[in-house]
């Protein structure tokens, strides 16, 4: 639900920050899923996979956390700058 409310304010739909993090969001579970998958996979196997699995896994949560600190650095906490 959080989502859809992002853009609710005027001018918020032409603030780039704010476009990554909707994106960001939208692909966190499809990440966590193909994240988890291949962890699974190569658990015991082969350590590269498994740490590129973890990656996988946990990039969408750090560039969520990263434009929601610039987003308050940039636009004081607001969706519309």
């Amino acid at each position: 639900m959080m989502s859809p409310m992002m853009f609710d304010a005027p001018g918020s739909e032409r603030n780039v920050l704010l476009w990554l993090f909707f994106f960001s969001i939208l692909a966190h579970p499809i990440a966590v899923i193909t994240g988890a998958k291949i962890i699974f996979k190569n658990k015991l196997r082969d350590k590269r996979r498994y740490m590129v699995g973890v990656g996988v896994t946990l990039t969408p949560l750090t560039l969520i956390f990263i434009l929601c600190f610039l987003l308050s650095i940039f636009c004081d906490g607001n969706f519309a700058c």
